[in-house]
Parts: C-alpha cells; sequence; structure tokens
C-alpha cells in the first residue's frame, strides 16, 4: 500500500511533535512526505496531482489552529484537487493526523471546547465523500510536549499502525501489526546471533499467543452479546 502525507506545518524543524512523527515514519515506514510549506512556492499542479493518483491512502497531517487545519493546507486543497474528477480519487482513503494542544477531555460533549476533534475537522470527511474516498477516524495527538518516553513509543506504534493500514485500531488488528513489524525491523539483525535468536523466537511466539488468546475471548464475548 502506497501512503502519502502531507505535512502542513510552518517549521516542521522546531516542532518536537512533528520531528518525531516525521523521523518515525521515515525510519519505519514506507510512507512518503510532503512539506506543503517547500513545495508551495514551486507548485507544479499535474505534478501533485500524479501524485495523489498514484497513491492508495492520503494523509493530511498538521497542528490545529484556532480549531482548524493551518490555511496552506486549504490553499493546496483549492489549487490541486479542484480541477481533479471526482471518480479519480474514489475508493483511496483520507486519513487525519492532528496534534492538539490541548487536553481529550477538552474536545467533548460538555469539555471545555464543547466538539470533539471530529466534529471540528468533519469539513475533510465531506470532502472525502465529495471525491468518493473511504475516511479513516481522525488521528489525534492531544498535549506531546507532556509525554514520557513509554507514551510516546507507545504513540510511534500507532502512528505507524495509521500509516501502514487501513484497518480499524482494534487490539487484534494493533497487536498483529507490531508483531509483523517487530519480525521485520528487530528479527533480522538478531537472526545472525545464535545466542538471541532463540530468546527472540520465543518472544514473539509468546506475543503470538496472546494474540490467539484474546481473539479468542473477543469472541467468547461477542457469543454472548449475541
Amino acid at each position: 500500500m502506497k501512503t502519502v502525507c502531507y505535512i502542513a506545518h510552518p517549521d516542521v524543524n522546531q516542532s518536537s511533535s512533528q520531528q518525531y512523527l516525521l523521523e518515525s515514519g521515515l525510519n519505519y515506514s514506507q510512507a512518503q512526505y510532503v512539506n506543503l510549506y517547500e513545495m508551495m512556492n514551486n507548485l507544479v499542479i499535474e505534478q501533485e496531482q500524479n501524485r495523489l493518483l498514484a497513491a492508495d491512502q492520503i494523509i493530511f497531517q498538521f497542528p490545529m489552529y484556532w480549531y482548524q487545519a493551518p490555511g496552506i493546507l486549504f490553499e493546496w486543497i483549492n489549487q490541486v484537487w479542484s480541477t481533479l474528477k471526482p471518480s479519480k480519487l474514489k475508493g483511496k482513503t483520507l486519513g487525519i493526523v492532528v496534534v492538539v494542544g490541548g487536553k481529550k477531555e477538552h474536545y467533548q460533549s460538555g469539555g471545555r471546547e464543547g466538539r470533539t476533534v471530529s466534529e471540528l475537522l468533519s469539513n475533510f470527511e465531506v470532502l472525502a465523500r465529495h471525491f468518493k474516498m473511504n475516511y479513516k477516524p481522525i488521528f489525534a495527538i492531544h498535549q506531546f510536549q507532556y509525554m514520557n518516553e513509554q507514551q510516546k513509543a507507545h504513540l510511534m506504534w500507532r502512528y505507524l499502525f495509521y500509516l501502514e493500514t487501513k484497518e480499524e485500531e482494534r487490539l487484534t488488528n494493533y497487536q498483529r501489526f507490531i508483531i509483523a513489524r517487530a519480525k521485520t525491523l528487530i528479527g533480522e539483525e538478531i537472526a545472525a546471533d545464535h545466542n538471541l535468536a532463540p530468546l527472540w523466537q520465543a518472544f514473539i511466539s509468546q506475543l503470538e499467543m496472546q494474540e490467539f488468546e484474546i481473539e479468542e475471548l473477543m469472541g467468547i464475548n461477542l457469543e454472548e452479546e449475541m
């Protein structure tokens, strides 16, 4: 699957959250990144349209500014998407990665802001519907600046899952993804070490067994609900 991620941030190099996401994606995924602020100065509309047509999944990544995406994203959409026929993007997937400074509980009914992030950014869902695209649930990152290393590591895996798959972020799907990526990223290096290889295989087997147990438990729960 080919994913193109468009970053709408005025200074990626000075943003700890964007740097973390960008480095994670470049190092551990096959996603292609496009910096809108750099690209708009030399925009070639046909070239950008061809990039969209070649992608299976299109991601818009940005910080939330006054409850919306930065204006440059809408400027780019207006120039690049306005002459595209909806049928050209039919069946592709559109996803949103948004970094929010406020707490998650503020963005809900009864919260300080009174609206969810999905409600505030619902215009992108309408855009996807117009172009007959599939729309993924928004990947919202709240208060990155307060995350510890463990929380950032968890974020990285969830972010990679969002970039690399079109699946719903269910526990079993997520765990299966981690197992597959762990085998790819680490397994080849460990395989050359005869001392570590058996331990690594045992660890993977344990994860796979846990995956089976979770699926079995979820199956039982579903039967009980029926």
